[in-house]
C-alpha cells in the first residue's frame, strides 16, 4: 500500500514555502486566510 511520509509545497497560493511530516493523523491550526486549505 501507497504511504505518504512527508509533504513539501512551495509557491502555491498564499504558502511561499512549507515542509510537512504526515503521520495517520494531521490536524492543521491557523488564522482565516493563511492557507490551511491551500494544502489539502
Amino acid at each position: 500500500m501507497f504511504k505518504l511520509d512527508k509533504i513539501e509545497v512551495k509557491k502555491f497560493k498564499q504558502i511561499d514555502s512549507i515542509e510537512m511530516d504526515v503521520a495517520d493523523l494531521n490536524i492543521l491550526v491557523g488564522s482565516n486566510g493563511s492557507g490551511k486549505s491551500s494544502i489539502l
